[in-house]
Formats: structure tokens, sequence, C-alpha cells
């Protein structure tokens, strides 16, 4: 009995003793197994933060370009306006001649030539006051504050206006009337025309280009 305990006990530690170099195997295997996935987690992660990085980048750079270009057409779009509202108001170069008793038109025209049927245009003259020569508003003339030589001698075409012509016909020119003429489209802009009374030669009058009318 005791011999047949005494194998028994020696076959277990046979069998234990035989076992621990696989268990030990076993555990090492299993070591480097978890260090291999480790590696491949931080592998895995370092290529999901760059490829974020990469996105990140893309959108900003997108969002940058897309800005510029807003930027750029707003731009354009302003100088555009900008371009369309800038008017020139063209009066003659050199002074008009008008002869007393007769009918003269000071010229003025708006380039690009724009409907002044409805706007305000004025006539004055900064050596008088009131300064008003002529003034029209919305299509009707003001000539209540009218300088008190000029009433009923002053006149502005609606056609001539449709097209962007500001010319002021004056009747009956007399020599109060010689002066400096401020035509003014006050939304856009001004120019100024020198009116020369007097007896002139024919000479005179073609050589310096005398508006008067038919």
């Amino acid at each position: 009995m005791l011999q047949s305990e005494s194998c028994s006990d020696r076959l277990v530690q046979e069998s234990t003793v035989s076992t621990r170099p696989l268990l030990l195997q076993s555990q090492g295997l299993s070591c480097s197994q978890f260090s291999l996935t480790w590696k491949n987690v931080l592998f895995i992660g370092f290529i999901s933060v760059f490829r974020m990085f990469l996105w990140w980048t893309r959108r900003l750079w997108s969002s940058a370009v897309s800005v510029s270009v807003c930027c750029h057409a707003a731009v354009f779009l302003l100088l555009t306006r900008s371009c369309e509202g800038q008017y020139q108001m063209v009066g003659p170069s050199t002074p008009v001649l008008a002869m007393l008793g007769v009918d003269v038109v000071l010229p003025c025209h708006l380039e690009p030539a724009a409907d002044e049927t409805k706007s305000t245009v004025e006539w004055s003259r900064s050596d008088l006051s009131p300064r008003f020569v002529h003034l029209r508003r919305d299509g009707v003339d003001l000539l209540n504050n009218q300088y008190s030589s000029y009433v009923g001698r002053t006149h502005l075409s609606s056609r001539r206006l449709k097209h962007g012509d500001l010319s002021l016909r004056l009747s009956n020119v007399k020599l109060s009337d010689e002066g400096k003429y401020s035509c003014i489209a006050p939304e856009k802009t001004s120019t100024e025309v020198h009116l020369l009374v007097g007896e002139w030669s024919e000479e005179a009058l073609t050589s310096l280009s005398l508006y008067q009318s038919p």
C-alpha cells in the first residue's frame, strides 16, 4: 500500500516537472503576442491621427481658398459698381460767346449718358444771391428761388435730359448774364461754363464756337 502511494506521488511529480516547460512556453508566447498587439494598436492610432491631421489641413486650406475667392469676387463687384456709378460732367473747354439780345445755349452733358428727367439738375452762379439760375427736381422746375433777372428766360429740355444733356437755354441775353455758371447733378458730378457777353465780330464768334439757338 505504501509502495503504491509513493509510486503515485512520483508520477504526479514527474508529470508536473514535464508540463512546467510547456506552461512557461505557453506564457512566453502569450506575452510576445500581447506586445505585438500593442504595437499594432499604436501604429493604427498614429495612422488615424495622421489621417485626421491631413483631413483638417485640407479642410482649412479649402476654407482659406473659398474665403479668398469670395473676397476677390466681392472686391470685383464693388469695383464694378463703383465704375458703373462714376459719371463725368462735360462742358465746353473755351468760354461761350453770346451777343446781346440773342438766345444762347450753355452746353453741359453727362458721360456716360443717363436719363436725368427725374433727377435734380441745378444751374447756378456763386456770385449771385440767391445763386439759382435754374433748378429742376423730380421732373418739376422749381423757380421760386430763381435769381430775379433770369425769370422767364431759362429752359431745360426734357427730351435732352432723357439722354443726359443738361444744357441750359438762356433767352434774350443781357450784359449782366456774363459770368461763370455751374452745371450740377448733385448725385453725380458738376462742371463750369463761362459765358462772355458782348459785341463780337463774326470771326471771333466762329473761332470760339458760338453756342446760340437756331
